[in-house]
């Protein structure tokens, strides 16, 4: 966000707002800034976890060569309880970082 646009938000005029933004600053109050990056830009992937319940294939094997098929998934891990796998994907991101992920 940019300081017009923090402005614009709060109803000060930007140079108004700026100096009370740098006060904060240098009273402490504000004690960071954060900037967060566009991965997509960067080339980066979006790294997800998921996780499966009741498996949508007739047995594990099945299931096991789809996701050993996937060229998405990093690691895969079988588990019991109340889930059946939890699956850690790199997904790439195209065009305006929307997803591309192929379905299992």
């Amino acid at each position: 966000m940019t300081h017009a646009e923090l402005a614009e938000a709060v109803g000060l005029t930007p140079s108004t707002c700026l100096r009370r933004v740098r006060d904060l600053q240098n009273s402490a109050v504000f004690t960071n800034n954060i900037y967060l990056t566009d991965g997509y830009r960067l080339g980066h992937n979006l790294n997800a976890i998921f996780t499966t319940r009741d498996y949508a294939y007739a047995d594990r094997e099945t299931f096991s060569k789809r996701v050993g098929a996937e060229p998405t998934i990093a690691y895969a891990y079988d588990v019991i309880g109340g889930l059946d796998a939890i699956l850690v994907s790199s997904i790439r991101l195209v065009g305006s970082g929307r997803l591309q992920y192929s379905q299992l």
